[in-house]
């Protein structure tokens, strides 16, 4: 596991979550207090090495380390290299992203995923030059691992909720 992962930005993963569910209150003085509350609690997990940026939506920590970034959006990362095929058989409802040294990591939570979803993309990676290096489908879902370059891919789905996930990583060549 990564070292980061120890204390650094482990730590401030952790806190983003937690965040999430503070930041929901209606009124704008309780969200301020509770976004000021997550902050200081995000600087504490990291030892105080942490700089915290809270924008609308979304959470960004940074630390010698590598840093994290949380927040909803409906959209394909923009960040995201095109030589990853985008998935459009489903909706996206998050991103995660993280950056360790030379190494980036998306993070996608996706709904509504189409039966078929994971045989079309796997279908659209093979078109595009990746290799499927694990393909563990069943009738209720399943997980498949691709690579092409300096790309890795796992993408997850599960039948009964009609969801999935699909995580990118890129290593600096």
């Amino acid at each position: 596991m990564p070292t980061m992962l120890k204390r650094g930005i482990g730590g401030a993963a952790l806190a983003v979550l937690v965040l999430g569910l503070i930041v929901l209150p209606a009124c704008k003085s309780r969200e301020k207090a509770a976004q000021e509350m997550a902050k200081n609690a995000i600087e504490r997990a990291t030892g105080g090495k942490a700089t915290v940026d809270l924008q609308s939506g979304s959470v960004k920590v940074k630390t010698d380390q590598g840093e994290v970034s949380w927040g909803e959006t409906a959209a394909w990362p923009e960040d995201l290299s095109s030589d990853v095929p985008k998935f459009t058989y489903g909706k996206i409802t998050g991103v995660v992203r993280a950056a360790e040294g030379d190494v980036k990591h998306w993070t996608l939570a996706l709904a509504e995923v189409e039966s078929d979803g994971l045989t079309k993309y796997i279908d659209t990676l093979k078109s595009e030059g990746w290799s499927i290096v694990v393909d563990a489908r069943t009738a209720e879902g399943g997980t498949i691992v691709a690579e092409k370059g300096k790309f890795n891919l796992t993408v997850g789905y599960s039948e009964s909720g009609k969801a999935g996930s699909l995580h990118a990583s890129e290593k600096a060549q």
